[in-house]
């Protein structure tokens, strides 16, 4: 992973010089959304277990990565996670195709809830 987006310096905000975010978080996504804002960042894939609570589970990454890899001077480390609930069930991440495949079918047509969080 790279900072911000590909070919492009890292944005400048307001008030001085680029302040680095460490994104602790593997979707891509999160990415290109950081990307189109024209924020710096740096991927750090977390290694937090996780579990069937998004705000404990974005909290988790975001401590885990700024335990290994420390805070970037005037900057931050971006933990998020999203859960989504069936009967009130959280499923997880599905472990490949044939899995997100069966989830999808699972949820189609039925009420369920998706919660993301961000620290």
């Amino acid at each position: 992973a790279g900072l911000g987006r590909p070919g492009a310096g890292p944005a400048l905000p307001r008030g001085g010089g680029a302040r680095l975010i460490l994104l602790a978080s593997r979707s891509p996504q999160r990415r290109a959304l950081l990307a189109s804002l024209g924020v710096a960042f740096r991927v750090v894939a977390p290694r937090a277990p996780e579990g069937p609570d998004a705000l404990e589970n974005a909290r988790a990454k975001a401590r885990e990565v700024a335990a290994r890899s420390g805070i970037p001077p005037g900057g931050a480390v971006l933990g998020a996670d999203t859960e989504v609930l069936a009967d009130g069930e959280a499923l997880g991440k599905p472990a490949g195709r044939d899995e997100a495949g069966a989830m999808l079918r699972r949820l189609s047509g039925r009420e369920h809830v998706v919660e993301t969080a961000v620290v």
